[in-house]
């Protein structure tokens, strides 16, 4: 007897001559257990690839601000803005690792120490960096930098806690200083970005230059 089609065959052998007969049951629904290692091991394979294919681009590309990319965009923020940021910190700043130790008795730990370069920026660069603050979600403040001997500025993005460009007030082109910066960075919308990211800001000069 023919094999019926789609369906699960039990067959039922008879030595009586030499034939055998199959006997068909309703069709097979595969086990629950079964189903979830196939998602499970589907899953896997797609979160494998999504790694692989990251890594490839990254190192394809060469941007070491790939992440940053990513991460910071979050916000309603206009890429070629958070390019031109970063494009600037890398002109205007850089970090280097270094050690440090409280005292005699304390054991060293690492540190990272805010590095600024001779470059500044042009009037056209830093009138785009303040056109980005106004359009964008960014958080702009100011701050000291080197130890504390020179007033500085930092954007960042609040959601994702990422400062995006950090340079300082000697850095800016001329007719550029605190007070001119201070009409961007006092704006309402502005301090509350600020605030979210922890940062109070003071529209004194002194504050920032011990």
């Amino acid at each position: 007897m023919a094999s019926p089609s789609g369906h699960c065959i039990l067959a039922r052998f008879f030595l009586r001559k030499n034939s055998f007969t199959y006997d068909s049951v309703p069709p097979c629904s595969p086990h629950p257990n079964s189903l979830r290692k196939l998602l499970l091991i589907a899953m896997l394979c797609l979160i494998l690839l999504g790694g692989l294919l990251t890594t490839l681009v990254y190192k394809t590309l060469n941007i070491d601000s790939y992440f940053h990319i990513i991460m910071a965009t979050l916000r309603t923020v206009n890429i070629k803005d958070l390019e031109l940021l970063l494009k600037l910190d890398g002109k205007l700043h850089g970090t280097q690792k270094s050690t440090f130790t409280p005292n005699i008795s304390g054991g060293p730990f690492e540190v990272s120490i805010d590095t600024y370069t001779g470059a500044s920026m042009n009037a056209r660069e830093i009138q785009g960096v303040l056109k980005a603050v106004e359009n964008g979600d960014f958080a702009f403040y100011p701050i000291n930098t080197s130890m504390g001997f020179a007033v500085g500025f930092q954007i960042a993005n609040p959601d994702t806690r990422e400062v995006l460009l950090t340079f300082k007030e000697s850095q800016l082109p001329k007719n550029y200083d605190f007070k001119k910066l201070s009409e961007y960075f006092m704006q309402l919308e502005n301090l509350e970005r600020a605030k979210s990211f922890g940062v109070s800001i003071v529209n004194n000069r002194d504050h920032y230059d011990y």
